[in-house]
């Protein structure tokens, strides 16, 4: 579908021209987020959705990228003191 079939044809052509480059950019951006976010889901399931109940994708998958870092440090710190 082309934004040109958005507009009636009694558009001043600057008007229509700016208006039909404008909805195919919005168009390609809409495409290129809704693919980010489905590549985002992905990660989230492989990691076993973290979060609680309320709780957005990314704040559960920060608070578990913390936890993990915090154990990592924890082990080589006990493996530096060995």
């Amino acid at each position: 579908m082309s934004a040109r079939d958005d507009y009636p044809a009694f558009a001043p052509l600057e008007t229509y021209d700016a208006m039909t480059v404008e909805i195919d950019q919005l168009r390609r951006w809409k495409a290129e987020a809704t693919m980010v976010i489905a590549e985002w889901d992905l990660v989230w399931n492989l990691f076993g959705r973290p979060g609680e109940l309320g709780q957005t994708k990314q704040q559960g998958m920060a608070d578990l990228l913390k936890l993990l870092t915090a154990r990592d440090v924890n082990v080589l710190d006990n493996e530096r003191e060995r």
